[in-house]
């Protein structure tokens, strides 16, 4: 697949990757390798989102994990499966954070949201295991995922698949 480029039309999904793709948290070392801390499997349940979004080509990836501020976004792309990858179209790691939302946890909703208004973008989705602090008239924007079983569990998939189909009845 050609690689995607920003479109505030297209449907967006802004994805985390820990407790999304994969359960539990990475760690990086001193020599700059990513792992789980408990040993599992980076991006385990990437195969599901391929799949899920294997119909829907125009579906584009904004990325909104903690993962951008170590490595950055050309740092993750080589670790996403390429079903993912030609997707990637931007990031949220230069949109500001309050101090406040820092502290209180609602740091990524934030970012999200400022993201989701300054691009314009009209139709989108977030999955995240940290969704904190979602303002009322957002909550079905957001997938509220278990660190533990992120993108896998049945309930996450119903939600992702209730978005695309909603989305391409439009």
């Amino acid at each position: 697949m050609a690689q995607l480029v920003f479109d505030a039309q297209a449907p967006a999904l802004y994805l985390d990757i820990d407790g999304t793709l994969h359960a539990g948290s990475a760690v990086i070392d001193d020599a700059g390798d990513i792992s789980l801390e408990s040993g599992g499997k980076l991006f385990e349940f990437a195969p599901i989102l391929i799949e899920l979004l294997a119909p829907y080509p125009h579906v584009q990836i904004v990325l909104t994990t903690s993962w951008l501020k170590h490595v950055g976004r050309e740092g993750i792309l080589p670790f996403l499966p390429d079903g993912l990858r030609y997707r990637v179209v931007d990031d949220t790691l230069r949109v500001r954070t309050k101090l406040g939302e820092a502290r209180d946890g609602t740091d990524r909703v934030s970012k999200i949201l400022r993201h989701v208004w300054s691009r314009d973008v009209l139709t989108w989705l977030a999955l995240d295991d940290r969704a904190l602090g979602v303002p009322i008239g957002y909550c079905q924007h957001f997938v509220h995922l278990s660190s533990e079983s992120g993108i896998s569990s049945p309930d996450a998939r119903a939600q992702i698949e209730s978005w695309l189909h909603e989305i391409q009845a439009r």
